[in-house]
């Protein structure tokens, strides 16, 4: 009787943990955040597996050079998270979520316009109406960058790419948590919004 208690106790907390968000911290940052289950957190070596570069090169051929922008922020380390969103049960993601820091001097009052500054070194057409904002979390200081984009795909097909970021400063150093969807997907956005919520530092 003991034992198949403990085997109940063990499948009850296993639910528990699978529907009860978990606090992550971002590598090489104070940031910590309570990723939910709908986040499942990538594995840095498929990206660097060639056989991902050609698969996405030849599925989005004009976003070559973005790719490889990819790749090297993931060899690098510059990319310090990264996860897919699943939410509608499909089993392809619904969006996706990196975060990368930078050691760079920004003063609160200037963060838009890094933020603002970065995107235009992106290494993508970025549409008009581009926004950068300053946000209240309860972290602090933050500012929200959202910008879209068109890609194409191998079939000719075009498709709207829509990027939000949050932006914080961590002492010397500027940290974003990006998340990118095909399309805009006010679903996706509020799940990214309130993670965002959670934002905090660790002690």
């Amino acid at each position: 009787m003991g034992l198949l208690l403990l085997v109940a106790i063990g499948l009850a907390v296993g639910i528990w943990r699978s529907v009860m968000p978990v606090a992550t911290t971002i590598a090489t940052t104070r940031l910590v955040f309570d990723q939910p289950p709908s986040w499942r957190e990538g594995n840095r070596a498929d990206v660097l597996d060639p056989v991902w570069e050609v698969e996405e090169k030849k599925r989005y051929p004009a976003d070559a050079e973005l790719i490889d922008a990819m790749i090297d922020a993931f060899r690098s380390g510059d990319i310090d998270y990264y996860a897919s969103i699943e939410i509608d049960g499909r089993p392809q993601a619904d969006g996706w979520v990196s975060s990368g820091s930078e050691e760079y001097p920004v003063a609160p009052s200037s963060l838009t316009g890094f933020a603002l500054s970065s995107a235009a070194m992106s290494p993508v057409h970025v549409l008009p109406g581009m926004t950068a904002v300053d946000v209240s979390l309860p972290i602090g200081p933050t500012a929200r960058l959202d910008y879209s984009y068109d890609t194409s795909r191998d079939d000719g097909t075009v498709e709207v790419v829509y990027v939000r970021s949050y932006w914080l400063i961590d002492g010397p150093s500027v940290i974003a948590v990006q998340l990118v969807t095909y399309g805009l997907r006010p679903d996706v956005v509020a799940n990214f919004d309130a993670v965002a919520t959670t934002f905090r530092w660790a002690p």
